[in-house]
């Protein structure tokens, strides 16, 4: 009786790592996705993509011929187009285009960086422009010599209502929506999506841009280069700002996993904060210098990671 309990409880065991390796098999094939930006190179018959402040080129898969459209119109022999998409990590090296939403025969696009706003508008005829963030809807206008800044909040459909009264008297009402529609501006730029805005009864039409916060860059996983008789690390920084700190020390001692939070502070410094293993422990504090919206460095000596300026860069 003994050995058949014995023999069932290996099954037991067994069946519980093949389901727990199956089960992070399919986490490690879970395609890795992010938003990019900069310019892509027509080689050949292949695209080729240099991400905004960084140096390599990467190969670029469009399955779905969505660049095709953009580089038909151009003219030269090397033709370029600057480009911000969703993209799908197809290989260590490579990216493959998820959704374009901006395109544009222009260069330094890179330096063209909003620090706030949700959505960036231009009038298709540029004459205003707008910008949308979680507080407040900004509008310039030819013809109005000051900003127009309304105090609105989104109702989850994209759309904003709103009035305001300046100081000489003069009043506006405010009517946006966004919608999922192609636009192209007086520059000739392409957008996935349009706006439609009244303003006082006038009807306006715009081009929308996402905006390029610095969290599209910082967001996903970062790691140390390695070398001999250092620790192997990996801090992941997600969207929602929930952070996890993962150190392999390489010499058979157990992994060391920390849980978190991250932000960011004025002059592109990253805060990442640890919870602690004891609730009577303050949490622990790190700070990171951000570098070309790229590499990771540690600020000051760390307890946790030990020397100044560690660096981690992005894992695609």
């Amino acid at each position: 009786m003994n050995k058949l309990i014995a023999i069932l409880s290996f099954v037991v065991l067994l069946c519980g790592c093949v389901a727990t390796s199956s089960s992070l098999s399919s986490t490690a094939k879970k395609p890795f996705s992010k938003f990019l930006r900069g310019t892509v190179y027509l080689d050949g018959n292949d695209y080729k993509f240099r991400n905004c402040g960084a140096s390599e080129i990467s190969s670029l898969v469009d399955s779905n011929q969505q660049l095709a459209a953009f580089f038909n119109k151009l003219d030269g022999h090397f033709p370029s187009l600057f480009v911000e998409f969703d993209a799908i990590a197809a290989t260590e090296a490579d990216w493959q285009v998820e959704k374009i939403h901006f395109a544009a025969n222009k260069p330094k696009q890179c330096t063209d960086i909003a620090d706030s706003s949700r959505y960036i508008i231009a009038d298709v005829k540029g004459l205003w422009s707008a910008s949308v963030s979680d507080e407040q809807v900004s509008i310039r206008k030819k013809g109005i010599y000051t900003q127009l800044i309304f105090s609105a909040q989104d109702n989850q459909d994209n759309k904003w209502r709103a009035n305001m009264v300046l100081p000489q008297g003069s009043q506006y009402d405010m009517s946006l929506s966004l919608k999922n529609s192609a636009c192209t501006d007086y520059q000739q730029q392409w957008y996935s999506m349009s706006a439609d805005l009244i303003l006082n009864g006038e009807k306006l039409s715009g081009c929308v841009r996402k905006s390029i916060t610095i969290n599209n860059f910082i967001s996903g996983k970062y790691s140390n280069v390695l070398a001999d008789n250092d620790a192997f690390i990996v801090l992941a920084l997600k969207e929602s700002q929930d952070a996890e700190l993962i150190i392999d020390s390489r010499n058979g001692n157990p992994m060391i996993v920390s849980h978190g939070r991250w932000s960011l502070l004025p002059n592109q410094v990253l805060e990442l904060s640890l919870d602690s293993d004891h609730s009577e422990s303050e949490s622990t504090v790190m700070l990171f210098q951000i570098f070309n919206n790229q590499e990771l460095r540690l600020k000051g000596f760390s307890e946790v990671l030990g020397q100044t300026g560690l660096k981690l860069l992005p894992i695609k």
